[in-house]
């Protein structure tokens, strides 16, 4: 093991600051199969947390695509079918590098459900599929998806919403007035990147493991948080606010609402 120094651009897992950072980095003996390996140690420069990332990479080349383990594959999260079009859209390329990124700590980026959530259901779903997205793409957004829908159901303002399919409650929600044009956006994207046309079981049966991509598993991830905001956290605050203000208020004698 070698111990080495690099720049590299980095986005902190705790405060989502992203910067250039100077560090040094241990980096792991060669394996035949999975190619090389590193592993940062780097200090945030806005928060100070200190966070561990794993990095691995391998060139495959075109002549060996056949041979490739599928744990390799697997690993790197790419098909052979991913490496013939790569080289058959890129043919003056001989070699195709494949690399994996994965935090050590904490386990992922992305963040644990907010504390106001009062549903047990709804929190361990999603704190599951935050744990497990860097490990399992693919786990992660059946569980996240099981986690949208079953919130959805719960709070969208729609006439026996338990009897929508998760694409219906989805395509509401886009025409709501209380969601920000941004999380509307997200919505939609989730509809896109699902393309339930073509997967109809993530329709049918949203906690059934399908393929994805990470980029899909944590896009379901973002929207949640958005949503647990406007269902879960903003109405707690609000709540304290009132509280705060009737217990002032009647210090003041003063009559409420």
């Amino acid at each position: 093991m070698l111990i080495k120094s690099d720049v590299v651009h980095i986005t902190c897992p705790y405060c989502n600051n992203s910067y250039n950072v100077n560090h040094n980095y241990a980096a792991l003996n060669r394996d035949k199969n999975y190619g090389y390996a590193y592993i940062r140690q780097i200090s945030c420069l806005n928060c100070m947390r200190k966070f561990l990332l794993y990095e691995s990479t391998r060139e495959i080349d075109a002549s060996e695509i056949e041979e490739i383990p599928e744990d390799v594959l697997g690993f790197y999260e790419i098909t052979k079918n991913d490496l013939f079009d790569f080289f058959s859209a890129n043919p003056e390329e001989s070699r195709f590098k494949a690399e994996r990124k994965m935090f050590i700590r904490p386990l992922c980026s992305a963040k644990p459900a907010p504390k106001e959530i009062d549903d047990e259901e709804i929190m361990q779903d999603f704190n599951e599929a935050a744990m497990i997205l860097e490990v399992s793409p693919r786990a992660s957004a059946a569980l996240s998806r099981k986690c949208l829908k079953k919130l959805l159901q719960k709070k969208a303002p729609l006439l026996n919403p338990e009897k929508l399919k998760l694409q219906d409650l989805l395509s509401y929600m886009t025409e709501s007035a209380a969601l920000s044009t941004e999380l509307i956006t997200l919505l939609h994207y989730v509809i896109e990147m699902n393309n339930f046309n073509v997967n109809p079981m993530k329709n049918e049966y949203p906690a059934l493991i399908t393929d994805v991509t990470k980029e899909e598993a944590k896009l379901n991830l973002d929207v949640l948080l958005g949503l647990f905001d406007i269902y879960y956290v903003n109405p707690a605050k609000n709540s304290a606010i009132k509280e705060r203000l009737e217990e002032k208020l009647k210090s003041y004698g003063r009559n409420l609402l």
